[in-house]
């Protein structure tokens, strides 16, 4: 049966060749989703490619924080710099050390929440992280999350923000974002809306 997988890798391949439209970057991300997830981008499967269904809570990741950390952190774009990193409030600096506690939580932002039942720009999911009071180092957070193409034009590219604390309602979310990072908001030209709101 090796020969029949090589086909269906050879298939595999060229369709994410096909997606990432000669950008071997985007390519190689691609051939990554197929590994991690077995799954192609949400916008092959929007294409009609394969079916894709609905996720649910269990395939987004919980994120285990340590305090002290910001209130608001950004993962995405700078308005001057193609490529995702993760900016602290009015993109005052950086958290790039791999020293820092949350550095290896902080990288699930990255492309993790954002939605995979749609690849228009500005279609929100909104994810709320209640903390367990029986765990002592659990801490409740909130993400927003949408893809974002306003810098970087790749498919996967996207704007991911993290509020720590307890929940809150989506618009006093995504206000709480607006007034960390004006920025990164006054650059979008679509307008951001709920797809979906879900408790992980």
């Amino acid at each position: 049966m090796n020969w029949f997988r090589n086909i269906l890798w050879g298939l595999r391949v060229r369709r994410c060749w096909k997606q990432a439209e000669g950008d071997y970057g985007q390519f190689l991300g691609n051939i990554g989703c197929y590994i991690a997830y077995g799954k192609l981008p949400p916008d092959i499967l929007e294409r009609g490619g394969l079916h894709h269904d609905m996720p649910t809570t269990k395939d987004i990741p919980i994120l285990k924080l340590k305090l002290p950390l910001g209130p608001v952190i950004y993962f995405g774009c700078s308005n001057t710099e193609i490529g995702h990193y993760m900016w602290a409030p009015l993109m005052s600096s950086k958290y790039d050390k791999w020293s820092d506690p949350n550095h290896r939580q902080l990288c699930k932002l990255d492309g993790k929440f954002a939605p995979t039942d749609t690849n228009e720009e500005g279609q929100a999911w909104y994810h709320t992280h209640i903390a367990d009071p029986r765990l002592s180092d659990d801490v409740s957070y909130n993400v927003i999350s949408w893809w974002d193409r306003s810098v970087d034009h790749r498919q996967g590219s996207h704007s991911t923000f993290l509020i720590v604390g307890e929940p809150l309602h989506y618009l006093e979310a995504l206000a709480k974002c607006k007034a960390a990072f004006p920025e990164v908001f006054a650059r979008f030209k679509y307008e951001i809306r709920l797809r979906r709101d879900m408790a992980v």
